[in-house]
């Protein structure tokens, strides 16, 4: 093995250094404090990790949160780079495993597990931590008690160091364990795995690459699961997001058909009412027409009025008290047609009377010829007037009667035109509010289509903006993401499987090459 390179951030002395190895022998020359020793202690942390003492401190420079140690070297012509980092953490120091990582060439072989790293550099470098420790190289306060020692006790430290001074006594009592050795060494041989140690430690070696290799797969698997993760988190919230907005058009689909029933609701009600409107002119034609109607006899009525010498503009009340006044005229003719009907027939009894005989009608005296004859011309005359006055009276009581019935016939018919003529005014009226009532609710039902209609048209408009096919198509996105992350999971798993696998192998190999090398 030998040291190419090693790089040394916020170690002891050292803020950012790169001290490089030549072939053959290296010097490393400075004054005190220059950081000599410190990277003979960065050499020791790269390669075992453990700390001289209880604790980092002695490594990682005062006021820094954070030191850095990469270590190259060159083993069997492979070069291989060891990261290491130490961190501060509450007042204590610590590797940061996360920053562990060993590499071969380009390659990452193993990371972030101690063991894993420790096995590696074993199985490569083939160096013990203690040996090194004690053989390899000498702190250097130790080197400095080693030169300040006597000749003769420096001599038996060395010897002590190499096991020379034992070497003596060693071999006069190692003949009889190397005799036990080579009868037991004998009986070993024999055992399979001590004859095949190389090929276990050959196999080893393998198991631990493998481990390495399943440990790296294991991190691009989980990459590979986290992104997978990540793409089928986005196309199940797309999927999500989609199937709200097909709830939603469902929705609007509903919403539709709703307003579609109210729009036909509202049609049928225009029309209803567009045919009530109609039919109500038709009634108001009608009325009007019967209004005119009436007014028309009404009209005709009063010009009969003008018949029997009245005027047209009075009211009924006042026919009906001119009406009155005649009937009492007729009764006061008829009474006066009474009295002189008596007096003619008085007239024509005193008449006889005196025919018969010569007597006075009044007091029953007899009468001369001349005076009877007067009297009696005198009589004849007196009735001629009462028969002429009783046809006078008989002409006016017929004048007076047929004015008063046609007077009171024009009377009863006004008044039952009038009363017709009030009846289709109101009638009119009636029938105008309620058209108005209904041109009203027309015009209202009218305005209530448009909305509705608008209504309709956006949410039509809602509804064909939403694309089926791009749901059909995030849920085959979802669909392959899920196969994708289920597949690589599915890898996963088989893979942790497989480096339990390789894991039990390594300690059933570790166990049987620590008993074969006892």
């Amino acid at each position: 093995m030998r040291i190419k390179t090693i790089t040394l951030e916020n170690i002891r002395s050292h803020l950012n250094s790169i001290v490089e190895f030549n072939a053959g022998f290296n010097c490393l020359v400075g004054g005190l404090g220059r950081g000599k020793s410190s990277i003979l202690l960065a050499i020791d942390f790269a390669l075992f990790g453990e700390p001289l003492g209880r604790s980092y401190g002695y490594l990682l420079r005062e006021g820094s949160e954070i030191g850095k140690v990469s270590l190259k070297f060159l083993k069997n012509g492979r070069e291989y780079m060891i990261n290491r980092v130490l961190k501060r953490s509450d007042d204590r120091i610590g590797q940061d495993m996360e920053q562990l990582k060993l590499f071969e060439g380009d390659k990452l072989i193993a990371e972030m597990k101690s063991d894993a790293i420790a096995e590696q550099l074993r199985s490569i470098t083939g160096i013990d931590r203690d040996l090194f420790r004690e053989v390899t190289w000498m702190r250097q306060e130790h080197l400095k008690d080693l030169l300040d020692m006597p000749p003769g006790q420096r001599q038996k430290r060395l010897d002590q160091l190499f096991g020379l001074s034992d070497y003596e006594e060693a071999w006069s009592s190692i003949r009889p364990i190397l005799r036990w050795y080579e009868g037991e060494s004998n009986s070993l041989r024999r055992d399979p795995d001590i004859g095949r140690i190389e090929e276990l430690q050959g196999q080893y070696n393998d198991a631990a690459k493998e481990f390495s290799s399943k440990e790296m797969e294991l991190q691009d698997l989980n990459r590979l699961l986290s992104e997978a993760e990540g793409k089928l988190k986005v196309t199940s919230a797309k999927v999500e997001e989609l199937e709200g907005l097909r709830r939603k058009n469902e929705e609007l689909k509903r919403e539709e058909a709703k307003t579609q029933e109210r729009l036909i609701a509202v049609e049928d009600a225009s029309a209803r009412l567009m045919n009530e409107i109609s039919n109500r002119n038709s009634t108001i034609k009608g009325l009007e027409d019967r209004l005119k109607s009436h007014k028309k006899q009404a009209d005709d009525y009063r010009r009969m009025l003008q018949e029997v010498g009245l005027q047209t503009n009075q009211t009924v009340a006042q026919l009906k008290e001119y009406s009155e006044a005649l009937i009492s005229q007729v009764s006061s003719i008829q009474g006066e047609k009474e009295m002189a009907d008596a007096k003619i027939k008085e007239s024509t009894q005193s008449m006889d009377a005196l025919e018969a005989k010569n007597l006075c009608p009044l007091c029953l005296q007899p009468l001369s010829s001349d005076y009877k004859q007067n009297l009696f011309k005198r009589l004849e005359e007196e009735a001629s007037e009462l028969k002429e006055r009783l046809g006078e009276l008989e002409s006016n009581a017929h004048e007076l009667e047929r004015t008063r019935t046609i007077v009171s016939s024009v009377t009863s018919n006004i008044q039952l035109t009038l009363s017709r003529i009030e009846e289709s005014q109101k009638q009119l009226e009636e029938e105008g509010s309620l058209l108005s009532k209904a041109s009203r609710e027309f015009e209202e039902m009218q305005r209530e289509e448009q909305r509705v209609r608008e209504s309709l048209a956006g949410l039509r408009k809602e509804i064909e903006e939403f694309d089926v096919s791009q749901l059909d198509e995030a849920q085959k996105l979802r669909d392959v993401a899920f196969e994708e992350y289920s597949k690589i999971k599915y890898a996963l798993q088989t893979v942790e499987s497989q480096k339990r696998e390789i894991s039990l192998r390594i300690d059933a190999l570790k166990e049987r090459l620590e008993s074969a090398e006892k």
